[in-house]
Parts: C-alpha cells; sequence; structure tokens
C-alpha cells in the first residue's frame, strides 16, 4: 500500500517512534509490537523505517511488517510491507523489493 498525502511544514518523523505502536493497534482487534526504528541520515533524516509485529487475532494471523515514511517537498509518502510470520525466504524478498520502491520516490515533487 502507498500513501502520498500533502502535508504542510516538516512532520516530526521522530514522532513516529514514540506513538507507532498506539497509532497502529485497534483494540481488542490486533497487537503490534516494534522490531526495530531506522531513520537515514543520508535523506538528512527524513526517511524512516520502522519493522513490526502484527498479530491479528480474529483471522490467528501472525505478519512482520515493515513501514516506510519519506517526506520530501511538500509530500509525505507512506509504504506498507507485509509478509506472513515464518516464509522467510519471501519476507526476505519483500523487504528488498519494499526498500527498492521507497528509495524510488525521489521523483515526488511539489
Amino acid at each position: 500500500m502507498v500513501i502520498i498525502k500533502k502535508i504542510e511544514g516538516d512532520p516530526d518523523l521522530q514522532s513516529y517512534q514514540k506513538h507507532f505502536v498506539e497509532n497502529m493497534e485497534v483494540e481488542g482487534k490486533n497487537q503490534v509490537k516494534m522490531l526495530s526504528f531506522q531513520d537515514s541520515v543520508f535523506a538528512n533524516r527524513e526517511l524512516v523505517f520502522i519493522d513490526y509485529d502484527n498479530r491479528v487475532f480474529s483471522q490467528n494471523l501472525s505478519q512482520v511488517c515493515t513501514y516506510g515514511c519519506y517526506h520530501r517537498k511538500g509530500n509525505l509518502v507512506s509504504i506498507v510491507c507485509m509478509a506472513q510470520r515464518g516464509l522467510t525466504k519471501d519476507n526476505q524478498k519483500k523487504r528488498e523489493l519494499f526498500r527498492k520502491i521507497i528509495y524510488s520516490v525521489k521523483w515526488v515533487d511539489e
């Protein structure tokens, strides 16, 4: 899933680290656990990656997910990649593709 949203000013991407789990969880529906948080110095800290586990109770589903967020010229680009837990080879391929996609958003302009 890719979302491109116009925003005013610069977002506080560090706040994603503090509030990510509470923003992603729906009480009684799923459980989210942040695995890692990474921001990129090479992109002036405007690029954020968050790896997390998502457990969906109603479907007895456990997913490993990556959330990427990139801010450029007034646009906030968010991408989420999900894979079922336990499919290690498949997960690795999806994550590699995901990283290529998020780095390719440099075309986003005003």
